[in-house]
């Protein structure tokens, strides 16, 4: 395990707490592939409810409790269930989506007052914002430095606008929404040779597009071209 994290900046400070408090109580938060599962159990109290038995689950636990200990929120550990993942790696991968699947479905709109399930708002109008740098932790148990982004939906039931995590909104809206970025669609292979061979215009996206941030999981992908740009 990478032992160069230095302890949350300000920063990471704010962000999770701006994510706590989006949580309704009784909510849970799972980050994507930490190995962590938390309900949020008090006005500021989150609880560890599930830990994957694997040294980076434990390793990622300890740095989001040091996090807390920088904020008025308290951490409760212990109710949690230790957890061994399968062995097969396509069955753990099974068991996690499935969690996650699970998890999602009775995700709310985070206003205190509104019981509206995410699930049930316009997706496809999401916008994707990015929100500045992060530190990570890699599958090999590396600290890199790494884009931090939110997509942004607003609730049709009281208006609230809400910033989901991009795994989050995956899960949400799917393989469909989550390679789509405004007006621009991933083509699949047979798509991109067909255009190709009609003539059709095709775009190949890097790190910015028109001044604007691409999404790092769109950047070298190929792309629909807009009837507006084929025109200019």
């Amino acid at each position: 395990m990478n032992d160069d994290w230095e302890g949350p900046n300000e920063e990471d400070i704010e962000w999770t707490k701006s994510m706590f408090e989006q949580i309704e109580i009784g909510g849970v938060w799972a980050p994507i592939h930490s190995g962590v599962e938390y309900t949020k159990t008090g006005e500021k109290e989150m609880s560890l409810t599930r830990l994957m038995n694997h040294p980076s689950a434990g390793a990622i636990h300890a740095r989001i409790l040091e996090t807390i200990e920088k904020t008025d929120w308290t951490m409760k550990e212990d109710q949690a269930q230790l957890v061994t993942p399968p062995l097969d790696p396509v069955a753990a991968i099974h068991e996690r989506k499935e969690r996650e699947q699970e998890i999602a479905e009775n995700w709310q709109c985070p206003t205190s007052d509104c019981e509206e399930l995410l699930r049930n708002m316009d997706l496809a109008q999401g916008i994707w914002s990015y929100e500045g740098m992060q530190q990570a932790l890699t599958d090999d148990g590396e600290i890199v430095d790494t884009e931090r982004w939110s997509v942004r939906v607003n609730c049709h039931e009281c208006g609230a606008a809400i910033a989901l995590e991009p795994y989050d909104y995956t899960i949400l809206g799917g393989d469909e929404l989550s390679w789509t970025w405004g007006p621009y669609q991933v083509m699949e292979r047979d798509a991109i040779i067909d255009a190709i061979d009609h003539g059709d215009q095709v775009l190949i996206l890097g790190t910015e597009l028109e001044e604007e941030r691409v999404p790092p999981h769109m950047r070298g992908l190929v792309v629909h071209m807009p009837l507006n740009m084929e025109e200019e």
